[in-house]
């Protein structure tokens, strides 16, 4: 996700994160699709930066009423368009073409840190939306905190445990002094601990194994 320019590669998951942490299946069904078409923070900030930057860059005269026009111009031409790699940059032409207040050469300027931006924009446009989920489902009663509590401890003992892996695989490189089956006990113990609490929280399954004098029987 850190490195995409559209937000669209984390819907699938993160309406399933959304709905583990305890939110309606069918708040988030309708305020996720919905947010990805109008609640594009991160496009309306990115937009609203470059104008700025533009006027700044071009020594163009930018008064208070102009900005207030154009920004809000912007209100309606940041919409749409998530799913588009880049799409904020051509919206944006789109605004200064039609409203006239600064010069459409000041775009040249953007167009080597587009994809930087963009990244960026799609980041916050994503955190925009779970939020906006969240506080939906909350004020529309349709939020379990005890699910989101219990989500959260999980995601925290599986960080826990990522993290003793990656801890002991940087011990088992960089001790040369120690034996290496020293070192690898230690290791695999951290390990074995850690996989343990995790398991003890799951529900239990019960094992159905091959019994050939059952069988027989």
């Amino acid at each position: 996700m850190a490195s995409c320019a559209s937000g669209e590669v984390a819907f699938p998951r993160l309406i399933e994160k959304l709905e583990k942490a305890g939110c309606d299946q069918a708040t988030v069904g309708f305020v996720l699709p919905a947010g990805y078409s109008f609640n594009l923070d991160g496009s309306g900030i990115q937009m609203a930066l470059s104008a700025v930057f533009i006027a700044q860059a071009t020594d163009t005269p930018f008064p208070l009423s102009q900005q207030l026009a154009l920004f809000a111009v912007m209100l309606f031409t940041s919409k749409g368009g998530t799913t588009v790699a880049g799409g904020a940059f051509i919206k944006l032409a789109a605004t200064l073409q039609a409203t006239r207040a600064l010069p459409l050469s000041g775009l040249g300027l953007l167009f080597g840190i587009d994809r930087f931006m963009a990244t960026g924009s799609s980041v916050t446009n994503v955190i925009g939306n779970a939020v906006a989920v969240l506080a939906i489902a909350r004020w529309d009663d349709a939020f379990d905190r005890a699910k989101f509590d219990e989500y959260l401890a999980a995601r925290k003992r599986e960080a826990d445990a990522e993290t003793t892996r990656t801890v002991a695989n940087r011990t088992l490189r960089s001790c040369s002094g120690v034996p290496y089956r020293v070192i690898a006990r230690i290791a695999r113990r951290r390990c074995i601990v850690q996989a343990s609490s995790i398991d003890a929280n799951r529900p239990s399954r019960k094992s159905h194994r091959f019994n050939p004098i059952r069988t027989a029987a």
